[in-house]
């Protein structure tokens, strides 16, 4: 079987994938906590160093509850959070003269591969470096290869639904797991 997609990409579509990957897979949601627990860490430090300073229980006291909220407003807005370190990121690379994901690629799949083309670059993938395939409120397909990436297929790619369902269905029968989100 063969399909053939025109993957056209927009920093919404980058945006998405970020907000997707941090918030909803393991290994977002280790990032997530290790970065709560850094937060934490430098709070109490910074607790720590008021009180040395000032000898005042007081001023800690207010200090902390500060560093409370603002603790408990980082959690809160993870996804917001998530959209606002990506935004930071598409604009350092663009301002670099970067781009941080394929605005254009070509992608071919095949029975035993599949070919990402972009900017004359051929990236041949077999299936079984293909850890899984997340669908995300069927609007994109994630292929994670192995976290080392993803590749990012929009659902705007499709020609149908029919299409999208023949081609989910094909991918079932590559990678063993599948996901629904």
């Amino acid at each position: 079987m063969y399909f053939k997609f025109d993957a056209i990409m927009n920093d919404e579509d980058y945006i998405n994938f970020n907000v997707f990957y941090q918030t909803m897979t393991p290994d977002g949601k280790r990032g997530i906590k290790r970065a709560r627990i850094r937060l934490i860490i430098v709070s109490l430090l910074m607790c720590f160093i008021v009180f040395s300073l000032t000898q005042s229980p007081g001023a800690t006291a207010y200090f902390f509850t500060v560093l409370l909220i603002y603790f408990i407003v980082f959690c809160l807005r993870k996804k917001q959070n998530a959209v606002n370190i990506t935004k930071r990121s598409l604009k350092i690379s663009r301002e670099s003269g970067r781009h941080l994901y394929p605005q254009y690629s070509v992608m071919e799949f095949f029975d035993d591969y599949f070919v990402e083309s972009v900017d004359g670059i051929r990236t041949e993938i077999m299936y079984s470096v293909v850890k899984s395939v997340k669908i995300l409120n069927g609007r994109y397909l994630y292929i994670d290869i192995n976290n080392t990436g993803f590749y990012i297929l929009p659902f705007k790619a499709f020609s149908s639904n029919e299409e999208c369902t023949v081609f989910i269905d094909f991918l079932r029968t590559k990678v063993q797991n599948v996901e629904f989100y």
